[in-house]
């Protein structure tokens, strides 16, 4: 599998086994709907500039009304994050075609939180 996507030139986490066989799990062992999967992502990555996503500042409106709080880790370690999308106005959002800067919204503030809490 990882020379059907060498071309990729995948750097990072991308690289390692656990993260490509997630990939081919991901589509139940089959190699080229996994192949064709990792390949769109990498796409949309590249099209939304996933890698530098903190640099990107998301509509006012999304920081106003769907904060994110950080409240600490869990007994596995894992990042806690409260966001409150039951009161969130999702229909709102499509209507104004808000619909990829909200993807990437989610992506940033994940990233965000996930690089907050790695540094207390």
């Amino acid at each position: 599998f990882r020379q059907r996507v060498s071309d990729l030139n995948l750097k990072g986490r991308f690289l390692d086994d656990h993260d490509l066989l997630r990939w081919i799990r991901a589509r139940n062992h089959n190699l080229d709907q996994a192949e064709k999967m990792i390949r769109e992502s990498i796409k949309w990555r590249e099209n939304y500039d996933i890698d530098n996503i903190l640099t990107w500042n998301p509509p006012e409106r999304f920081l106003k009304e769907l904060p994110l709080e950080f409240l600490g880790y869990d007994n596995e370690n894992s990042p806690v994050v409260v966001a409150s999308y039951g009161k969130w106005d999702l229909k709102k959002c499509a209507d104004l075609g808000e619909k990829e800067e909200f993807n990437i919204s989610q992506c940033r503030s994940g990233r965000h939180v996930l690089k907050s809490s790695s540094e207390l």
